[in-house]
């Protein structure tokens, strides 16, 4: 036996309220965030964005690159990244005048190392150049 199906209106009754309710407060929360979420402001921040490539200039995926605050006297903070397929990487670092030591490593390579200095909330561009280790005999 073929059964009809009943219209949609039939459906949407107490239970299509509830849950449109249920839905409604979902997104209401999601939109708006946590009562603590909203107080938070945005902490300031300078942005460290770079590539890694080799000798010839060809990018130079999945290098680990070792950022590292100068000079630090309360032990040594550093942000680990590894660089993507295209060779890039990008950190969050904090705001204000600091330093960083960038080193860039990989098996078969020499590793690069350069130092960068932040005012402030910025963005600094930055490349660095692997040289392969020569072979051994």
């Amino acid at each position: 036996m073929l059964m009809k199906r009943k219209p949609l209106w039939i459906w949407t009754g107490r239970w299509g309220a509830i849950l449109l309710l249920i839905v409604a407060t979902r997104m209401e929360r999601s939109l708006l965030g946590t009562p603590k979420e909203k107080d938070k402001q945005p902490q300031p921040f300078a942005l460290l964005v770079g590539t890694c490539f080799d000798e010839n200039g060809f990018s130079l995926p999945g290098a680990e690159v070792i950022i590292q605050l100068m000079p630090s006297e309360s032990g040594t903070k550093k942000w680990e990244r590894f660089s993507s397929p295209r060779g890039e990487f990008a950190v969050r670092l904090p705001a204000g005048k600091n330093s960083f030591k960038v080193t860039a490593s990989k098996n078969g390579f020499q590793p690069a190392e350069k130092t960068v200095s932040f005012e402030g909330e910025e963005r600094l561009d930055l490349m660095l150049h692997l040289q392969r280790e020569p072979r051994k005999k």
